[in-house]
């Protein structure tokens, strides 16, 4: 991830470094052409650009340099770019392209027949909002629709059943009646909207399940009208085996739950079924709600029947979706009354924010002014206490469960959360707990070194038992409990590096035969949905050989149609690689009881606060973090930051969170 004014894909760099255009000015079509040759803008921005200026008839420079912009932008996860944070400033960094000032941009901008204005009803490529937020049309309308159906999903309250105490005391005995997961059961039973959001281990499918019974208890939802769902296969996979787990438990004190199996599905198959056919459903429980990006929770809005209950579960403080948005952290921020961030949902945390609390957040008062017809809102001296009609829907869960608060995994993941720098690198420096380790890793030499110890250490002993395993029923698959987590892709330190050098040491060890691509013990990503299969990205299985001598591929975390472990015949996978380490984006909503993290450089900006966290709360038992004290700290240091609109319409306020300030990110 790049910084917020910087778009991916700026890989290349001139030799000779970027033209300085005058201050207020652009130069046309030459400024568009120098940035896209060095590689500042992709091909699709470039050509969107084009596009935009040729439809507008060429009069506008400064529309076309906006277009290419906003394109840029949600590459880097953006809904929009906020024109006030970045006008008049140079781009990608100081002394390159010099932006137009606010003023002109904005006029240009509305005297455009390519951009439109909220309210205009026509659809033109850009929409300009009234804070200066330059949206591509279709970011534009799902950001709109994702905040008027949680709006609407949040409005009103049902009556309680009666006898809902009792049952919850059944669920949850021990408990007061504001403990929060209580709460937030009590949210889901009375409410179309119920969001909860926690650290690792802090209970949210331990919630998910009591949600679900005790809405069929109460004959609120039939059994097959409950739908749980992830947005990945193996997010799923958890959230069905918690489900099932807890329900097993729970039939003795609800009998309304007897027979009823939980099946669990990915966001995408369960929108394609939904096309297909749309079957009756009274309530969506949605895990891991921070992987789900703003276009796919608009089609899950518009999917879901006005009177169905959306039940979204999830951590704020992790990475957000790979695609434009940060839903779910907008959703906690506007229900909590965060003003410059998410409440702490680290374990440990001591702040929250109840279910029915009525959050409100500070923000500055605003004003329109107009400039060339152009409202924008800017900041007044005033506050204004704004409450969000999700406050009562949000709940924020604090106790964790997994691991220790004040062990090793705790420490630092609350460190890393809170921006404490030093107390992180303390944390992983501390020899009297061994569940976290800093071990140095300097250079790409080094990490090659790693790659070829563990291979050795790891890899190797687990292919060795994976050659014993004839089918699923001979116990569970090797490095089940062990991942190697990267926070780059590409690169020096990035995840496709570390497995060519695994897979090449455990070919010359003789376990990974290059003449053999499906030698036993292989361990499988796919890296594309296939309806023909059922298999979706990010699905891991592991490659076994049956008493036949034929290899099969077993996906541990599905099942076949029948029930039984899901085997698929090597011929039949779509898209794949191997994988001995993965992303760090790869491995949300998944755990393992031992972790090592790969950060890479102190100066990467791929490595943020979000992601360290992520990576280090997978861990159960243990996390070894490979890096320097310096790569900690910048990673920790580096929070961050996606543009978008979706606060402001869900908290109630009128275009505060963007109001024209000089941001100092460049």
């Amino acid at each position: 991830m790049t910084d917020a004014n910087c778009p991916a894909g700026s890989g290349r760099r001139a030799e000779n470094g970027p033209r300085t255009v005058p201050s207020g000015t652009v130069s046309g079509a030459r400024t568009l052409d120098d940035l896209h040759e060095q590689g500042h803008l992709a091909d699709i921005d470039r050509h969107f650009a084009a596009l935009v200026e040729e439809l507008d008839g060429g009069a506008g420079t400064e529309v076309a340099l906006a277009a290419a912009l906003a394109s840029a932008w949600t590459r880097d996860g953006h809904a929009c770019i906020a024109l006030p944070e970045v006008a008049g400033g140079d781009w990608p960094r100081p002394g390159a392209v010099r932006l137009p000032d606010l003023e002109p941009w904005l006029e240009a901008l509305g005297a455009s027949p390519m951009v439109a204005r909220p309210g205009d009803g026509e659809r033109r490529p850009l929409v300009l909002d009234g804070a200066g937020r330059l949206y591509l049309e279709r970011l534009w309308t799902a950001e709109r629709a994702v905040a008027r159906a949680l709006r609407e999903r949040a409005a009103g309250a049902d009556s309680e059943p009666d006898g809902l105490d009792t049952a919850l005391d059944r669920l949850f005995p021990g408990t007061t009646a504001d403990d929060r997961p209580r709460a937030a059961a009590r949210t889901a039973v009375r409410r179309r909207l119920c969001v909860v959001s926690g650290g690792p281990g802090t209970g949210k499918t331990t919630i998910a399940a009591a949600i679900v019974a005790l809405l069929i208890e109460f004959r609120l939802t039939a059994p097959a009208r409950v739908a749980l769902v992830a947005p990945t296969g193996k997010a799923a996979a958890r959230l069905q085996e918690a489900v099932r787990g807890r329900h097993r438990l729970l039939v003795p004190a609800m009998p309304a739950l007897e027979g009823f199996e939980a099946h669990a599905t990915t966001v995408h198959r369960w929108l394609f079924s939904r096309a297909r056919s749309r079957s009756p459903i009274d309530a969506l429980i949605l895990d891991e709600g921070s992987m789900v990006d703003l276009t796919l929770m608009a089609k899950v809005l518009d999917a879901l029947p006005a009177g169905a209950r959306l039940v979204v579960l999830g951590d704020a403080s992790q990475l957000a979706s790979v695609q434009p948005g940060a839903v779910f952290a907008d959703v906690c921020r506007a229900g909590t009354g965060g003003e410059d961030g998410v409440a702490d949902a680290s374990p440990g945390a001591e702040t929250g924010i109840r279910a029915g609390s009525g959050g409100s957040s500070q923000g500055a008062a605003s004003q329109a002014v107009a400039d060339g017809g152009i409202g924008v809102t800017k900041a007044g001296d005033a506050p204004a206490t704004v409450s969000s009609p999700l406050a009562p829907c949000v709940v924020q869960l604090v106790r964790n469960w997994r691991f220790d608060e004040a062990g090793g995994i705790g420490r630092l993941a609350v460190a890393v959360v809170r921006g404490h720098a030093s107390a992180a690198v303390e944390a992983l420096r501390d020899s009297s707990d061994d569940a976290t380790e800093l071990r140095p890793m300097t250079d790409p030499v080094r990490f090659e070194r790693l790659a070829t110890a563990f291979a050795d250490e790891r890899f190797a002993p687990a292919l060795e038992a994976a050659q014993a395993v004839e089918g699923p029923g001979d116990g569970v698959p090797p490095l089940s409990a062990f991942r190697v987590l990267c926070a780059h892709r590409v690169g020096a330190y990035g995840a496709e590096r570390f497995n060519r050098l695994v897979e090449r040491r455990l070919g010359a060890l003789g376990l990974a035969p290059a003449h053999e691509p499906f030698y036993p013990g292989r361990p499988i990503l796919v890296t594309r949905n296939d309806a023909r299969t059922g298999l979706s990205n990010g699905d891991a299985g592991i490659v076994l050989r049956g008493p036949d001598g034929r290899s099969r591929v077993w996906f541990p975390e599905l099942e076949g149609s029948d029930g039984r472990p899901r085997l698929v015949a090597p011929a039949r996978l779509p898209p794949h690689e191997s994988f001995f380490a993965v992303t760090v984006h790869r491995a949300q909503g998944s755990e393992y009881d031992e972790v090592a993290v790969l950060l890479g450089p102190a100066e990467s900006r791929v490595s943020t606060r979000e992601l360290l966290y992520t990576a280090v709360t997978r861990a159960r038992r243990r996390v070894a973090v490979h890096g320097t004290e310096q790569s900690v700290t910048g990673a920790v240091m580096r929070a961050t930051k996606r543009v978008s609109g979706l606060w402001d319409a869900l908290a109630g306020a009128n275009c505060r969170s963007s109001s024209p300030r000089r941001s100092n990110r460049r």
